[in-house]
């Protein structure tokens, strides 16, 4: 028996400023979390070798872009949900929610495919040589099969934050960061007697952790939090969620693939110097990120709380935490440009 909804709008009333606080710290640990998994994970294979990293690096642009689209759809997701809870409305909580993970589910499954298909094409126009390009290969050619797995857990805790319940989605990210890196050593390096596999281990271990993370978020969804209904539904139905999700989701993704375009071209641009540029490229985009896990946190935070705010009619309540949102974001961003000049310009004089 899957029961009603427990969701309920928690965000409309109290502080604006703890409200956001209480969706984005969890959201920090996980991003932290993840970023630090994929940092731990390159440094694992800079042990192996300098052609491990460089096409490692190499596939830095497509698994963003892969992302960008199970973020966009989570996004659009969250937009609609939570307005649904503002306003009260669990059956379309419930319809939303469940629409949601067909959605992201069938995207996911059509784009694995096409990838699988275009694998040695795209790298190679992105630059990748005979050195790199057999060990990308073998990478992606697992890592297209975790998509869904990938998808999915990261859908559910966009819907998750967007009923106000931040400590879930926050667990669930730091859980599959752990996973990964307790996994990852074991089959780059081929210990505990496993097979020595090296760059493509460490997709395996990146498919196993996302199917564990798969089943325990489907789980949280359909018995804990009872989003999930597949009962009595009919084509038209999942068609209307799926318009009201794309509305939000295909201008999110367009914003989001920015980042992962941009630097497909600045790798194939580096790949002309040498595969080493483009392994050093590798590390220093993973540290980069980890200067930005605030405003990551935030992004990921202020829709949920303007839907639920929206969908209750507290405008007033949006306008805030927009207003507050931006002079939160420009002053961090002041603080990084402040820093990264002070030690760029120390670390000039260094070499001076």
């Amino acid at each position: 028996m899957t029961g009603s909804p427990t969701t309920q709008p928690r965000l409309v009333q109290g502080p604006v400023s703890t409200g956001l606080l209480r969706l984005s710290a969890p959201v920090i640990l996980g991003i932290t979390a993840s970023l630090g998994a994929g940092l731990l994970e390159a440094f694992f294979l800079a042990q192996i070798g300098t052609s491990t990293l460089a096409a490692y690096s190499f596939t830095f642009p497509v698994t963003g872009a892969l992302m960008s689209i199970s973020l966009g759809i989570s996004i659009g997701l969250s937009s609609v949900l939570a307005r649904a809870v503002g306003s009260g409305d669990h059956d379309q909580i419930r319809r939303l929610a469940s629409d949601g993970i067909s959605l992201v589910a069938l995207v996911m499954i059509l784009v694995s495919i096409l990838g699988l298909l275009t694998i040695e094409p795209l790298f190679v126009a992105l630059g990748a040589d005979e050195t790199t390009l057999p060990l990308i290969v073998d990478y992606m050619s697992v890592y297209y099969w975790s998509l869904l797995f990938l998808a999915v857990p990261s859908l559910g805790a966009n819907a998750l934050r967007a009923t106000g319940d931040a400590r879930i989605s926050g667990t669930i990210m730091v859980s599959g960061a752990i996973l990964h890196i307790m996994i990852s050593p074991l089959l780059i390096f081929g210990l505990l007697g496993l097979p020595q596999l090296g760059l493509e281990g460490a997709a395996w271990a990146n498919l196993i952790a996302r199917f564990i993370l798969f089943v325990v978020t489907m789980s949280v969804l359909h018995f804990r939090e009872h989003l999930l209904s597949y009962s009595k539904i009919t084509l038209q139905m999942v068609l209307h969620s799926w318009r009201k999700i794309l509305a939000v989701s295909i201008p999110a993704t367009a914003t989001n693939l920015i980042g992962p375009l941009s630097t497909a071209i600045i790798v194939s641009l580096l790949a002309g110097f040498s595969q080493e540029t483009v392994a050093g490229f590798g590390i220093a985009s993973r540290i980069e990120a980890l200067f930005i896990i605030p405003l990551f946190a935030l992004s990921a935070s202020i829709g949920p709380f303007v839907g639920q705010n929206w969908g209750a009619d507290r405008h007033d309540r949006a306008d805030s935490a927009m207003m507050l949102s931006y002079r939160y974001s420009l002053v961090m961003g002041r603080i990084r440009c402040l820093a990264v000049g002070y030690f760029s310009t120390g670390h000039r004089f260094a070499l001076r």
